[in-house]
């Protein structure tokens, strides 16, 4: 018996009374992030009540929020133990558990909460993803839809109620699904992937493929095939008679191998092609195509003199336009002697057909559950009688394969052959077969491009690689299709399968000899071997917007002008370093470097091979969050410990956000790194004034964005003006904001002026954009469109022609003004926007009584001053000397290069 059960009534009386006011006050603490606090407290009361449930429950939410799984796990089992009907303790377990990806255990707390109360919409919700992530389709399609009964605008619900139509192949309620939350959320780039599958897989291919552009924008996308460094301008399909073309790969091998159908085309647009591969492709490319510089993509690409690039999954939107455009044909042929000494082996094996077979793919998780096919489920194909069946399958599966010999079902191993790594001996192997039975993935690529007659098992969803177009596949000419009805239904296909290879005769086709190498192949532009290697930090050629894009084109191709060859470390990149920093004086410890290293080799290689290290610093280097702090680290490490020259271009610098010298410890750390560098160009006067202040030299320059559009544009009238208006985000335009930016639509659509809200980057887009725009687009209603351009180009031909810009954006900014547009700019999250008017000597900024946008007489300045630059434009554009003089500015970010190295400034040596 315990102490309390001991005690006398008025004991206990006392004691409730004690836990009843400490579980209050730990939880004001804890509802005033006083985390640690509230944390003792509900531990100490959990000492005196073990069994106190709603202790359990907000212990293990503060333990969520700190993203201790474990504990939040362990602290949500024991009081949805203590109070099973207590439907929040339920509702929050669930979350628990779905957040940690358990959405297996997830389901039964949410089921418990939906069947107790059928109206709760989030339960609804969050039980149909957990069904959703266990395949369990018809479930989550009925919880979605019970969650849209509750709440007609369930963004959640809407778009995973699209994904699941799509999986089950019912297009036209999906579409207006995903059409319903564009409209409300354009900047939904996940939901714009899905819609481009649609649209290609009905063949509306122009649509389809504008929208398959902005792939890269899509956060789920470029988890499963990052962006490929390559800083070369985009190919927009214009002949290069004499120039060099490189077509990058992206996704996965069997992508890569249909996006091939298209380079043999190249040699027709560009006097040299190179195309970056997987290194397993090499050889089956070379032979397919003789007239193209097949390279691996781990090889350093600056050594060639690149003129324009393109992604290989670019490449349709380009050359695959109509439906008449796609030629489905034989693109890739085998060794002829491999396929002989196959073909040999398998007709030693005696008559009948001989069948390669696959059955598992995919590269996320769910994608494998929903494409793959047991291989026990094999067993109608496997009994068909004069069917002998081959191992093609890549991975390890032999605990599976003896699984499926248990039951009967032989599958005949393949001495020697490598499915994985050995991609020309696996088809030199599939030529020789007289069929091919596999599911949706990379083998079915392979065979399809060899012409090898193929069979493709495949669930009902849309999926534009595998569109009938006009009742055939696009792509290849030797592939047909068995669809499932359901997804995950699976007998209905093998049977269906089963039945034809009973009736098969197909045999393997006739070798055809790959095409003959042109009379005269010249090579690509190599750049010389003595040219000074260079490595550019913080590369922004795939990163925010399209005007970050521009500029960092531009530092390349200046340096590779200056003859340096060029690699990179990207911004996307830099935000994923792990810098073991406690205290920022730590950053010259030895251990700290060491660690360092350790965890990020390939960046310290990087720097290590390079000859000078170039810092593009336009925009990360304010304040000590993770991203400038490693970019800190980097450029102190180059300095001082490798003692490689460090020269900082293209920047703007605030170490605490504020133009004002300060003592603190951000502002001694830059001091502390940029003591170190060999040069600083500063692009604006009011970071120059700062960085003299706390006593460091710096040169005076100007931002790059200019030397790009110098580059293409001879004058700035680039383009007609239109009558419409351009409006752009920026870090300090908020959701907030819009209601302001309404009104100036409304008043722009009584002077007769369109509204374009341009958006768009080549990846990884600006995450204040979206808030924004969608909230714009809701209080502003028809009355603007969103532009969502999709490369610099097009970007630049918004602002070209637009008769005013309005945004918070420094390279929207220098854009509009070197294309004479006028424009009205806000503040930034630093002081840099002041600094850029005083470079353009143009007053053409916010206006200050407009600081507070939910005033009258705030809106009222902002319409004035945008309709004053409609009304008196000229007043707005930027003067020709002021052109040239900004021009010239721009060029001297690249003064130290010509300094001979031996009489650049050394770097000091940290201590070791």
């Amino acid at each position: 018996m315990d102490a309390q059960n001991l005690a006398t009534p008025d004991q206990q009386k006392s004691a409730r009374d004690e836990i009843r006011e400490s579980y209050a006050t730990a939880v004001a603490l804890h509802r005033a992030g006083h985390l640690e606090n509230a944390a003792r407290l509900y531990e100490a009361i959990l000492r005196l009540d073990p069994e106190h449930a709603d202790t359990w429950h907000m212990l293990g939410m503060l333990a969520h929020a700190n993203g201790q799984a474990d504990a939040a796990r362990r602290c949500l089992a024991r009081a949805t133990a203590l109070r099973p009907a207590d439907l929040s303790f339920q509702f929050h377990f669930g979350v628990v558990l779905q957040t940690a990806g358990d959405h297996a255990a997830a389901i039964a707390p949410y089921s418990v909460v939906v069947n107790a109360k059928p109206e709760h919409k989030e339960a609804q919700e969050n039980l149909g993803v957990a069904l959703q992530a266990e395949g369990r389709i018809s479930e989550a399609t009925k919880a979605y839809r019970t969650a849209l009964t509750l709440d007609a605008t369930s963004y959640l619900a809407r778009t995973n109620l699209a994904t699941l139509l799509l999986e089950c192949g019912d297009s036209e309620p999906a579409i207006a699904l995903i059409d319903g939350a564009l409209t409300e959320r354009p900047l939904d780039y996940r939901m714009r992937h899905k819609r481009a599958s649609v649209d290609l897989w009905q063949g509306r291919f122009e649509d389809g493929w504008r929208a398959y552009e902005q792939r890269f924008c899509s956060a789920d996308f470029c988890e499963n095939s990052p962006l490929f460094n390559a800083p070369w301008p985009e190919w927009n399909g214009a002949p290069l008679p004499d120039g060099t073309l490189l077509v990058t790969r992206e996704q996965g091998l069997g992508d890569d191998i249909l996006f091939a159908s298209c380079m043999a085309e190249l040699v027709q647009h560009a006097g040299h092609v190179i195309i970056a591969t997987d290194p397993r492709l090499i050889s089956l490319y070379q032979r397919a195509m003789p007239g193209v510089t097949v390279v691996s993509c781990h090889d350093d690409l600056s050594k060639f003199d690149i003129d324009r690039r393109i992604s290989a999954g670019s490449l349709p939107s380009l050359l695959r336009r109509t439906a008449d455009t796609f030629t489905p044909r034989i693109f890739l042929w085998p060794d002829a002697d491999r396929r002989s000494h196959w073909k040999d082996w398998l007709e030693r094996r005696g008559p009948g057909l001989k069948i390669g077979l696959s059955w598992r793919g995919g590269l996320a998780a769910r994608a494998q559950s929903m494409r793959s096919i047991p291989l026990r489920s094999w067993l109608p194909v496997f009994q068909v009688p004069g069917v002998e069946c081959f191992n093609i399958q890549y991975g390890e599966h032999d605990a599976e394969i003896e699984r499926a010999q248990e039951d009967g079902l032989i599958l005949n191993a393949v001495p020697g052959l490598d499915c994985r790594d050995d991609i020309d001996e696996l088809a030199a192997f599939i030529s020789a077969l007289d069929l091919v039975i596999t599911i949706d993935n990379a083998t079915a690529h392979v065979a399809g491009a060899l012409g090898v007659p193929t069979w493709v098992l495949r669930g009902p969803h849309i999926e534009w690689r595998w569109t009938p177009l006009a009742g055939r596949n696009p792509w290849f000419q030797s592939v047909r299709q068995f669809v499932a009805s359901e997804p995950l239904k699976w007998d209905t296909v093998l049977d269906e399968a089963a039945e034809q290879l009973g009736a098969y005769e197909g045999k393997t086709p006739e070798y055809v000899a790959p095409p003959d190498a042109p009379a005269v192949v010249s090579p690509p532009r190599k750049r010389a071997s003595h040219r000074r290697k260079c490595v550019l930090l913080n590369d922004t050629s795939d990163w925010y917007h399209f005007g970050c894009t521009a500029t960092s084109h531009a530092i390349h191709d200046q340096l590779r002008r200056r003859e340096y060859s060029v690699t990179s470390v990207p911004i996307h990149e830099i935000t994923g370093l792990r810098i073991p920093l406690q205290r920022v004086e730590q950053i010259d410890e030895e251990f700290v470097y060491k660690s360092f290293r350790t965890a990020h080799p390939e960046v310290v290689s990087r720097l290590e091979t390079a000859d000078e290290v170039v810092v593009n610093g336009e925009g990360t280097l304010h304040r000590l969050n993770a991203q400038p702090l490693s970019l800190l680290y980097l450029m102190r490490i180059a300095s001082a410990r490798l003692g490689k020259p460090v020269h900082v271009i293209n920047h703007s610098c605030y170490p605490n956000g504020v133009a004002t010298v300060s003592n603190d410890a951000a502002t001694e750390l830059y001091r502390h790194v940029y003591d170190g560098l060999a040069s600083v160009a500063v692009r604006e006067p009011v970071s120059a004034a700062l960085l003299r202040n706390i006593g460091l030299d710096v040169t005076e320059s100007f931002d790059c964005l200019p030397l790009y559009i110098r580059s293409l544009y001879e004058s700035a009238d680039t383009t007609p003006r239109r009558p419409y208006v351009v409006i752009a985000g920026g870090v300090t335009l908020t959701a907030a904001s819009a209601p302001v930016f309404a009104d100036l639509i409304e008043e722009l659509g009584h002077r007769g002026l369109d509204v374009q809200i341009l958006v768009g980057a080549r990846a990884y887009p600006a995450s204040d954009e979206a808030p924004f725009v969608h909230e714009l687009l809701r209080v502003a209603g028809r009355n603007a469109t969103v532009r969502s351009a999709t490369s610099t180009a097009e970007w630049l031909d918004a602002i070209g022609g637009a008769r005013l810009l309005v945004s918070g954006r420094f390279h929207h900014t220098i854009a509009a003004a070197f294309l004479n547009t006028p424009f009205l700019v806000a503040q930034s999250n630093t002081p840099k926007i002041d600094g850029l008017l005083n470079r353009l000597k143009l007053d053409a900024g916010w206006p200050a009584a407009s600081a507070d946008h939910t005033t009258s007489c705030g809106r009222d300045a902002i319409i004035n001053a945008a309709t004053d630059r409609l009304d008196a434009p000229d007043r707005y554009m930027l003067q020709p000397d002021t052109r040239e003089g900004l021009l010239t500015l721009s060029d001297a970010n690249f003064n130290w290069t010509n300094v001979a190295p031996g009489a650049r400034r050394t770097s000091a040596q940290a201590p070791t």
